[in-house]
């Protein structure tokens, strides 16, 4: 009898989670495939309740019978039943860990010989192991915290433009209206870098601004360009091998919790950055804390269209907000001024951009 096992870490306490997963009103939440069932017996949990049920797995419409026969409250439900015929054993296991807990699953069949061959045997040991996983991930998906799945949402969404850099330079121009370089020029000379400086760059995407900086700071000085998108950063990594930049060191990982093993950089960007991480007030708090006094931050970013063209507003929202995870409503130059204690705010492009410097004390 073959047994694949599957396990998940999740942000939420085992009791949550097990109260979820062994009720069979939420079998049609996360069971990969459900197409419907009913619980059989008065009891609908504990040894010797029976549940039957249709899935969709892979090309197959299967129906299936399964009783629980095992039950040790708040850690592991076990069942027996079987499947298109098959029969198999189950079990799902909720242990605490730390803060959270880890939820395990395990299934156990034997498919007879009159089934099929190897072939088949090898097809439907992949298709239950892709359910299992599709399984664990909804319910990873229930429990993680609202900021973890955007930021998995803007991860997907920079993922595509990391692959398609041409196609993100080509949206960089409609977005900064025509005025790329001179836009993004600016927010570079707000940082009043000199030569031999220390910069770093939050949400650095592909490279767009290396250029500005390294003619701002030349050979001797240093970049760090830092990011959550790993496409983001080869596709910068590709551009920075291309022009011969080797003071460029890429660092990937999420704003809020920015590291990058320095303090004394003296000048912090970002672009069009802060209004799509999720966590944007504590990535401008980091950026702070990665200052040296007198540093400086420089936050690039854009605003929804002013009178009379703010009737486009509704479907520019939609589109950057599904295109680039935007999100206008933020007051980030509020942020920093509460934060840094200071601001200057200049706006460009008929107002729908803005550059906000912040000094270091």
């Amino acid at each position: 009898m073959s047994e694949l096992r599957e396990a998940v870490r999740l942000d939420s306490p085992a009791g949550d989670v097990w109260a979820f997963v062994t009720d069979p009103a939420n079998f049609p939440l996360y069971v990969n495939g459900y197409a419907g069932g009913q619980v059989e017996t008065a009891e609908r949990f504990g040894i010797g309740a029976r549940y039957r049920w249709m899935a969709h797995l892979g090309p197959w419409t299967l129906h299936a019978v399964e009783e629980v026969t095992g039950w040790v409250q708040g850690s592991r439900v076990e069942y027996e039943g079987s499947i298109a015929g098959v029969p198999f054993r189950s079990w799902m296991a909720v242990a605490p860990e730390g803060e959270g807990s880890v939820l395990s699953i395990g299934v156990n069949y034997d498919l007879p010989p009159r089934r099929g061959g190897a072939l088949t045997a090898v097809a439907l040991s992949r298709t239950v192991r892709r359910a299992m996983r599709r399984s664990l991930a909804v319910v990873e998906r229930r429990f993680a915290p609202a900021e973890k799945i955007e930021l998995e949402r803007v991860a997907h969404v920079y993922g595509f433009w990391g692959r398609n850099p041409v196609l993100y330079a080509a949206q960089d121009f409609v977005t900064f209206m025509g005025r790329p370089g001179r836009v993004r020029g600016a927010a570079v000379d707000a940082l009043g870098l000199a030569p031999g400086a220390g910069v770093l760059e939050v949400a650095c995407g592909t490279g767009r601004n290396f250029a500005h900086i390294q003619r701002a700071i030349g050979p001797a000085g240093r970049l760090t360009g830092f990011d959550f998108s790993s496409e983001m950063l080869e596709a910068a990594g590709t551009l920075c091998r291309r022009r011969g930049w080797t003071n460029v060191r890429l660092v990937q990982g999420d704003a809020a919790a920015l590291d990058t093993g320095e303090t004394d950089y003296d000048g912090v960007l970002s672009v069009l950055g802060m209004s799509a991480i999720p966590a944007w007030r504590e990535a401008i708090a980091r950026c702070r804390a990665r200052l040296r006094p007198g540093g400086v931050l420089v936050v690039c970013d854009a605003r929804l269209l002013p009178p009379p063209l703010s009737v486009l507003n509704p479907a520019v929202r939609k589109v950057y907000g599904r295109l680039a995870a935007w999100e206008p409503e933020r007051d980030i130059p509020g942020a920093m001024l509460e934060i840094f204690g200071t601001v200057e705010v200049q706006t460009l492009n008929a107002g729908t951009m803005f550059i906000a410097r912040a000094v270091a004390p």
